[in-house]
């Protein structure tokens, strides 16, 4: 919402900051939006990975009693497991991290917009004020006859 003065080149100025302001508010809310989603993906990638480091980790316990019972079928049977779920976890990690890393990118490129944004706003207020602040012409008012 703007005040109008009356005065064509503040009240320019003042349409411009309006229209920066609203672009930044834009940016605002598109943002948290996009950071809401991002994140409950991000948690969604972490458990996956944890579930899948779980997985490794029970297959390896189960591989040492197996070699402590000493039978090489359970043993070879074991380790099988122990294989399935490394590779498991590890392709789970190397697509999630990767992920994660897009992820990433793309807010830290929302936030770069953002801070673009913010001092395009700012610089927008700046200029108001000191429109605002440069004495303006008398335009045969009574209080400027001298």
């Amino acid at each position: 919402m703007s005040t109008r003065t009356g005065l064509t080149d503040v009240d320019s100025l003042i349409k411009i900051r309006d229209a920066e302001q609203a672009a930044l508010d834009e940016l605002v809310a598109i943002g948290r939006a996009k950071d809401a989603i991002a994140g409950a993906r991000q948690r969604d990638l972490v458990a996956e990975q944890t579930t899948a480091y779980r997985r490794w980790t029970a297959a390896k316990g189960l591989l040492t009693k197996a070699q402590k019972c000493g039978n090489p079928g359970r043993i070879a049977a074991a380790q099988a497991r122990t294989d399935s779920a490394y590779a498991e976890f590890d392709r789970i990690s190397a697509t999630n991290i990767a992920e994660l890393q897009q992820i990433a990118t793309a807010q830290s490129a929302r936030l770069d917009r953002m801070f673009d944004q913010i001092r395009r706003t700012g610089d927008a207020r700046a200029a108001v004020i000191e429109a605002l602040a440069r004495p303006q012409p008398s335009h045969g008012h009574p209080s400027s006859v001298v």
